[in-house]
Order: C-alpha cells, then sequence, then structure tokens
C-alpha cells in the first residue's frame, strides 16, 4: 500500500500602485470564477497501514505421560510485517515461530497472509539462517491458528471476509470440507459479541462432524475495521472447556520482528482428496495392535491412511523429523516405540546436521 501526502497552498498577493501627481488607479474588480474552472483538489489522507503486526497466542494441549493427562504450554507468534502484491493479490509477508515444542530451538516458517481471502500459506519449518535465502516451501496446513474461520471457509470454496453470516444468526452448513487433515460436515452459527479476550470479538459456535466422531468448538475472531483488516482468533476453545486443543490471543503490537529475511510469496497448496478408512477398517487395525496414520508426501498432503504397528510408527515420526540425507537407526526406532508404549511423549537430540541422535523420554 503506498502511502500518498498532499497539501495545497494558495496565497494570492493584491499591489497597488500610484503615479507621481496622478489620482490613484482604481483596480479591476475581481472577476467570479468561470462556471467551467475546475476547482483545486486536495487528494484524501490516505488510512495508515496496520502493518507490522505482532500477534501472540499461548495454546494449552494435554498429553499422557504414564497414563496421566499433563497440560502442555506452546507459544505461537505471528509477525506480519512486509506488504506485497503476490500473484496480484494484495499480501503480507511474514513469519510464524511456535515456542515451547521440540527439542531444535525455536524453528521459524515463513508466511504470505492473502488479504482478499485471509488465506495463510506457512512454509516448511526453518532455522533462522536459512530464513535470508529463497528455500521455503509452502506447506498444506491441517489447521490455521491465526485465521482459523477463513481457514474453514476457504476449503468450503467461501470467503469468510465477506460472507453472510456475519450478519446472521441462521447457522450455515459446509459439507464435505477437508479441514483439520480429514473430511468433515461443519455448522457454524453466529452467537454474540464478546469483550473476555485481549481485544472485543464475535463468537461463532463451530460442529464439527467427521466420519467417527464430532466436536463442538467455540471461535471467537476479531472484527474487521479500517485499522484491522483481518479476523484473527482472539480466543478458541471446546465448547464446555473439555477436551481438544484450546489457544487465545496474549497480545497485538505493532512492532517488527527485526529478523533477517528473504521476502517470498508462498502459493497456496492445493491437496488430493483421499478416502478415509471406514470404520470398520479402523476397528480392525486397533485390535491388531496398531493404528490409523496419514502418509504425508514433501507438500504435508495426504497421500493415502494406512494401518501402521507402534514401530513404524515410529520410524515414520524420526524420518519426518530430520534432514532428508539422515539415516534411522534401528535403536533409536525402538526407543522411540517403547517411550510411546508407555504413554509418554518422547523429544530427541539432534547433531549439526539435524539428523535425530537420540530420543529423550520423561
Amino acid at each position: 500500500m503506498k502511502k500518498y501526502l498532499a497539501m495545497l497552498v494558495l496565497t494570492l498577493l493584491l499591489f497597488g500602485c500610484t503615479g507621481g501627481g496622478q489620482p490613484p488607479q482604481q483596480q479591476p474588480p475581481a472577476q467570479p470564477p468561470s462556471a467551467n474552472q475546475t476547482p483545486p483538489v486536495t487528494p484524501p489522507t490516505p488510512k495508515p497501514s496496520p502493518f507490522p503486526m505482532k500477534i501472540a497466542y499461548e495454546m494449552v494441549q494435554g498429553t499422557m505421560e504414564g497414563g496421566v493427562q499433563v497440560n502442555q504450554t506452546i507459544g505461537i507468534i505471528y509477525w506480519l510485517e512486509d506488504e506485497k502484491n503476490c500473484s496480484a493479490r494484495a499480501s503480507v509477508l511474514g513469519l510464524l515461530t511456535m515456542q515451547g515444542v521440540g527439542g531444535g530451538g525455536q524453528p521459524y516458517a515463513k508466511v504470505t497472509v492473502y488479504l482478499d481471502k485471509g488465506e495463510v500459506v506457512v512454509s516448511n519449518w526453518q532455522q533462522e539462517s536459512d530464513l535470508s535465502f529463497d528455500t521455503a516451501k509452502p506447506q498444506a496446513a491441517d489447521i490455521d491458528f491465526l485465521l482459523l474461520m477463513n481457514y474453514i471457509f476457504n476449503s468450503a470454496g467461501k470467503n469468510f471476509m465477506n460472507d453472510p453470516i456475519w450478519n446472521s444468526t441462521e447457522p450455515i452448513i459446509l459439507k464435505e470440507v477437508n479441514v483439520f487433515g480429514s473430511e468433515s460436515n461443519i455448522s457454524i452459527t453466529k452467537l454474540s459479541e464478546s469483550t473476555s479476550g485481549v481485544v472485543p470479538c464475535t463468537e461463532f459456535n463451530v460442529v464439527v462432524r467427521g466420519t467417527t466422531s464430532s466436536e463442538q468448538l467455540i471461535a471467537c475472531v476479531a472484527r474487521i475495521t479500517d485499522t484491522n483488516p483481518l479476523p484473527y482468533i482472539v480466543y478458541f476453545k471446546p465448547k464446555g472447556g473439555e477436551g481438544g486443543p484450546t489457544w487465545k490471543l496474549k497480545s497485538v503490537e505493532k512492532v517488527k520482528s527485526n529478523i533477517a529475511k528473504y521476502p517470498q510469496c508462498l502459493s497456496p497448496v492445493t491437496c488430493p482428496k483421499i478416502e478415509t478408512l471406514t470404520q470398520q477398517e479402523s476397528n480392525t487395525c486397533n485390535q491388531q495392535g496398531g493404528s490409523v496414520e496419514s502418509i504425508r508426501d514433501s507438500n504435508n498432503c495426504i497421500t493415502e491412511y494406512k494401518c501402521m504397528s507402534l514401530k513404524e510408527r515410529a520410524e515414520m515420526q524420526i524420518k519426518n523429523n530430520q534432514g532428508p540425507d539422515c539415516q534411522v537407526s534401528q535403536q533409536i526406532v525402538d526407543a522411540l516405540a517403547a517411550c510411546w508404549g508407555q504413554q509418554k511423549n518422547a523429544d530427541f537430540e539432534r547433531d549439526n546436521r539435524g539428523c535425530v541422535t537420540a530420543v529423550r523420554c520423561p
């Protein structure tokens, strides 16, 4: 967005003159402006840019450790900084980081937000030194913490930015939507305005009905205004406060990350539609001691659903959490599977090449 500032100053200087011994000359009367003369126009003052924006969240997620549920707190930070046209669409580029997960420090991902639809594209995770290059690759997202409602509507071929749901309390039903890593039917109803979060927001009731389960959730999003172009999540929680992840806005600041990065326009990733296993197939898998897992490609798109044993899952997890040139040690696979068998969450140790060298099991 370009800024324009204009000021028009009009000064009229009238001078009378006299000649020696002669009567003063009269100035001709001022002529009214011609009917065809266009008066000067002052361009309107442009709206100030809402960017940069630093949007920080806190997510609480329950995990099982030794048969006991333990709440884990994760920090999620978005920096939206550089306005740019990407594929002729108004966009803003930035970064995403998550704190409190994994053992690889604080990895970063590049972010492109398309302002017309509130479409967020996130890259693969990178170390800070990688951000100065053009090597980030867009990834398909199972969930978008920042613009969750836009993510749901975009997946259904609709635009939440100007949808009638904003001005109606009648439910809207989105059928066969690929969100959260699976296909679901979703019913959304506008509830009321709320001031219980960091900023005022509009509450929506979201009911997700999948193949084997259903959830009822509350999503409260910031209103779109002249100073806020994005309906970002203010808080998200299960209705009734039980089960599932929750996250809430901690702060919104007009500051930059001050992290050096090469600006990249990330193109949205479209994944093929994949059939899920039937309930009978899932039950058979569980009875055999396995679990249904999603197999993904380099764009994080699900390519198939597969029944996998604990050790097969462990091997896949290690491969997905280290560099493509790293070997997978059977000893580390066994250690991870044993940790999961105790219902504990494991973490990894890595060398300077990013290869997993050990499993930490609490």
